[in-house]
């Protein structure tokens, strides 16, 4: 069974955007780096972003990699760096 955060995005450990948000927050300053082991989707690094912070992606599966990337992309309308 897949989970679905709020965003759409369907995957089988969904990490809701709201709990990325919280714990960002509550872990981390303005201006400082997080690092996100498991991107899949990106939803912490697009949380990041948007707090303020810079973000550090590591996926070993290429298709979630290339899917990260299109959906900060996305979401931030930027460009990601490889």
């Amino acid at each position: 069974m897949l989970g679905s955060d709020f965003s759409g995005v369907h995957h089988p450990a969904v990490f809701p955007r709201e709990l990325a948000r919280r714990y960002t927050l509550l872990e981390s300053q303005p201006g400082e780096g997080i690092l996100d082991p498991l991107s899949r989707w990106g939803t912490t690094g697009v949380v990041a972003a948007q707090s303020s912070r810079r973000a550090v992606f590591v996926e070993l599966n290429p298709a979630y990699a290339q899917q990260s990337r299109s959906r900060v992309s996305q979401d931030l309308q930027l460009t990601m760096i490889l």
